[in-house]
């Protein structure tokens, strides 16, 4: 099936496609997609990478909401490369269920590159902040005293 040169799959309601779905097909020079309603979300990044690379085989995608596949702008999609996704003080790159790609921060640390600490906002006056690993909330620690939260 690799020498597939034409796909026509027109008004057949896709919403989805899946990544590597015509990535084998080296032949592929013409792939039909008029009438689906594409979901542009972070799913759609694979399929528009491919677009970009091999232009002319699915020209005519759109997405729901009537835009060809092939115009969405690459700045935009950017956030769901997950070879972009950065994370710091420790975060691993995930990817959500919508193909976004988000750092799992660790720790004190949260915000989108896991590069602020919960501890900033508190003040523990002469104590320390500490972050509750069982539910990662912040709490002051005095010595060898806990307090159940960080005034701030």
């Amino acid at each position: 099936m690799t020498n597939l040169y034409y796909i026509n799959l027109s008004g057949n309601n896709i919403s989805q496609i899946e990544e590597n779905a015509f990535g084998n097909l080296t032949s592929l020079s013409t792939l039909q997609l008029t009438s689906n309603p594409l979901n542009c979300n972070c799913s759609i990044y694979p399929f528009w990478s491919l677009l970009i690379e091999r232009a002319p085989i699915g020209s005519s995608a759109k997405c729901s909401d009537g835009k060809f596949v092939i115009s969405l702008r690459s700045a935009a999609l950017e956030q769901c490369n997950p070879d972009t996704c950065q994370c710091f003080n420790g975060g691993k790159c995930v990817t959500r269920a919508n193909g976004l790609a988000v750092c799992d921060c660790i720790g004190e640390w949260t915000g989108e590159l896991c590069q602020e600490s919960q501890c900033i906002s508190h003040d523990c006056g002469f104590g320390n902040c500490y972050i509750e690993p069982m539910n990662g909330s912040a709490q002051c620690v005095f010595g060898d005293t806990y307090i159940n939260y960080c005034p701030g």
